[in-house]
């Protein structure tokens, strides 16, 4: 009986240490999913608005002057890292007259462009310039909208429109509207 009892702990302490020494299978991890390069925080002065507001836009932006004359500049900035989506940018001097008027349309140009989405307003100021920005996610066509003015006689306003390409996959899409939200937050903080 002895024997038994020895030979049952004898086998208990064999499992027992080999059990102890087993080094963990490695287990490969799912794939990820890719991540979104986003542009750098570099800014530069628009040189086409300089006669009538001093607009920053992002460095790695590319600067399309799509139409200029003596009291409004149509600026696009075109995201190459974002599969050429755009920031399209309008910078508008007006009587002071027609601000308020200006304004309005302007306000509803962006309720329509909003649509039955449930939007996200940040308010900006820095003394000289006041405006908004706009975030309607589930909005296709043109998630990020934007309105400022000094109320005295010029109006900046735009919308950023994205590629087709990132419409389907939130994963690729708001990481780059968070990202062009903040500069546009940046050009209406340094807006003069």
């Amino acid at each position: 009986m002895r024997n038994i009892i020895s030979i049952i702990l004898g086998f208990i302490c064999v499992v027992a240490f080999t059990c102890c020494n087993r080094r963990p299978v490695p287990i490969p991890r799912p794939v990820a999913y890719p991540r979104i390069q986003l542009a750098d925080t570099l800014y530069r002065i628009v040189e086409a608005t300089q006669n009538i507001a001093r607009v920053m836009a992002n460095c790695q932006g590319d600067t399309v002057v799509i139409k200029k004359n003596k009291n409004a500049v149509w600026v696009d900035i075109v995201y190459g890292i974002y599969s050429d989506a755009v920031l399209h940018l309008t910078i508008q001097s007006v009587d002071k007259y027609d601000l308020a008027a200006d304004m309005a349309g302007r306000m509803q140009r962006i309720e329509m462009n909003i649509g039955g989405n449930k939007p996200q307003v940040v308010e900006v100021s820095n003394g000289k310039f006041e405006g908004i920005v706009v975030k309607a996610v589930s909005a296709n066509v043109t998630p990020l909208q934007f309105l400022a003015t000094d109320n005295k006689s010029v109006i900046v306003y735009g919308s950023f429109e994205m590629p087709e390409s990132y419409s389907k996959d939130v994963e690729m899409f708001l990481p780059v509207i968070n990202s062009v939200e903040n500069d546009i937050i940046k050009l209406i903080s340094d807006l003069d």
